[in-house]
Parts: structure tokens; sequence; C-alpha cells
């Protein structure tokens, strides 16, 4: 059953990572100031992916080193060097569709993904030490 579920979860993982690989698609999904209520929820469940904020930030570097299209009027625009400034800095505009965009800066994101990797290693840790099973004792 373990084996099932980590390998589901490894398969999310690869699968999420394919889809949102664009900072675009994450910031329309996830990050969209005018998007309901009700998909508060759908995003807590993504924000406890650790695929999903690597994602992310890879998707936020990429989108400031490479060639990209803006979104607000649609045009190529070439990428630049990455500056440190640039960990700190937060994303925010406007789509073609005119509505609006805040993401939080690669640094937070990061953040998130040392909070959330402690987590899973200290539930690791605890159920390791805590169910019985070939390894781990009660």
């Amino acid at each position: 059953m373990a084996y099932t579920v980590s390998y589901a979860f490894i398969l999310i993982s690869v699968i999420t990572t394919l889809a949102l690989s664009d900072a675009i698609i994450i910031y329309k999904l996830f990050y969209n100031v005018n998007m309901p209520e009700w998909t508060k929820i759908t995003k807590l469940g993504f924000y406890f992916m650790p695929s999903f904020h690597f994602t992310k930030v890879y998707g936020d570097v990429a989108r400031i080193t490479c060639k990209h299209v803006l979104t607000d009027n649609l045009i190529w625009v070439s990428g630049r060097e990455f500056r440190y400034e640039d960990l700190f800095d937060e994303f925010q505009g406007k789509f073609a569709t005119k509505d609006r965009y805040h993401a939080p800066s690669i640094m937070q994101t990061l953040y998130q993904l040392y909070a959330l990797t402690a987590m899973y290693m200290t539930i690791a840790w605890y159920f390791d030490n805590v169910l019985s099973a070939n390894r781990g004792h009660a």
C-alpha cells in the first residue's frame, strides 16, 4: 500500500511539473487576482506538493532569463541576466484578458519549499519511529 501511494505521489508530481512548466500558466491558475474564492481549496492542495514550488521557481527564473511573451500586450521580449535582486521581486501584471496576477517572489517560494521539505522530513521521521513495520517500532 505504501509503495502504491508513494508511486502515485511521484507520478502526480511529474505530471504537475510538465503541465505547469510555464510561469504564465501558474500565474493564471494560482495567482490570478480575479479568481473565485472556491479555487483557494484547489490551491491549498497544490501548495503541499514540493514539485509545484520547484516548478514555480523554475518558471520564474526561465521567464527572467529566456525569451518570452509579455502577457499584457503579447509581444516577444528577450531575456536578461539573472541578478541577485530578482530573488526578492514579486511578479505582478495583467494578462491579455485584462485579468491581473500577483505572484510571490522566488525567495518566498523557496522558503515555502524548504518549510514543506522540513515538514515532510519530520512526518517521515515520526512515522518511521512510531509505526510498527519492517523499519521502525511501536
